[in-house]
Formats: C-alpha cells, sequence, structure tokens
C-alpha cells in the first residue's frame, strides 16, 4: 500500500510492506488544493506511468475515495505545455487505515 499525500507545493509518498519495511520520499508537485491523503496501489500507479510517452503527467482526483486518472503533458514545438486526451489511465483509490495522531 501506499500513501500519497498532497499538501500546497509537494507530495509525500509513504509505502509499507510487510515483508520490506517503510518508507517514505518528498517532491515537489504542482498542487495547490486542500490537504489530502488518497491510497493507491503503488504497481497501478507505476504501470500508468510506464505507459505514457511522455515525462510528465497530470493527476486529477476529487478525493480519496474516488477514482483519479492520470493524463500525459505534452509539451508542443512553441515550448507551451497541454494536458493529451490520447492517453487516459483510471486509478482506483484504497481505503487507508486512520493515520495515528500525533501526541502533544
Amino acid at each position: 500500500i501506499c500513501a500519497f499525500n498532497f499538501t500546497k507545493g509537494e507530495l509525500r509518498l509513504k509505502a509499507a510492506n510487510s515483508a520490506v519495511g517503510t518508507g517514505s520520499i518528498d517532491m515537489a508537485v504542482l498542487y495547490d488544493g486542500p490537504d489530502v491523503r488518497v491510497g493507491l496501489n503503488p504497481v497501478f500507479v507505476r504501470e500508468g506511468l510506464e505507459a505514457m510517452t511522455a515525462k510528465r503527467c497530470r493527476f486529477m482526483f476529487q478525493g480519496p475515495r474516488n477514482a483519479g486518472i492520470m493524463k500525459e503533458i505534452l509539451t508542443a514545438a512553441d515550448g507551451s505545455e497541454v494536458v493529451s486526451d490520447r492517453f487516459i489511465y483510471a486509478v482506483l483509490p484504497i481505503i487507508l487505515p486512520k493515520e495515528p495522531q500525533a501526541e502533544e
């Protein structure tokens, strides 16, 4: 299971596997919505990314319990970028257990 934690300008991926352990990574993203935590199967996300021809994508979702979609971001000859409809990949969420609250 992999938790995608979106906050303004950042994505933190947290993964857990009973055989391997846990880990996390942070990356800068173009996100300006409310904080949201979405559970996704990392294998399915990887397969979608590998099927794309573009190096960038847009992940669109409407909350942690709704399916999201990934679309390629293409660069035109003039350098502008456009979200393409030629590749659409659906990603179904996984219901995550609640995260323990930090004690104060």
